[in-house]
């Protein structure tokens, strides 16, 4: 990964990554790229709130990243999609990026159809150490 003041192209301040039982997958690209703020949307599934906690609380005290948690629905891609929108243009569409490696599947859907090419999107493959 690129070096924190090496901001590429798609680089955005606030970072929106879905919350899954993985931290790393969120928590990794966000060491490397440092945006300023960081969003988790996490589930009712007791690990992606734990998850979106514990990324939150590691991000602000060892890299001063604010960070916020909001839930959501797990499988209503209609109660995602809302959601997604509404914490996307509450920031500004220009300032933010979606994360969508973790969440569920029907959450990974909804976020990328609320935000289609009206934000940079990235996945990090963990297998590999890339982003995609």
């Amino acid at each position: 990964m690129r070096s924190v003041n090496e901001r590429p192209d798609w680089w955005r301040p606030i970072w929106l990554c879905l919350a899954g039982e993985q931290p790393l997958p969120n928590i990794l690209p966000v060491m490397a790229y440092r945006p300023e703020k960081v969003i988790f949307l996490y589930t009712d599934y007791k690990p992606s709130e734990q998850a979106a906690r514990r990324g939150g609380k590691f991000l602000k005290e060892k890299y001063d990243i604010k960070t916020i948690s909001k839930r959501t629905d797990a499988f209503d891609t209609k109660i995602v999609t809302e959601d997604v929108m509404r914490l996307s243009m509450e920031h500004g569409l220009g300032n933010v990026l979606l994360n969508w490696t973790g969440g569920t599947k029907p959450m990974s859907l909804a976020a990328l159809q609320a935000l289609p090419d009206m934000v940079p999107t990235l996945y990090f493959d963990s297998r590999r150490g890339v982003l995609i």
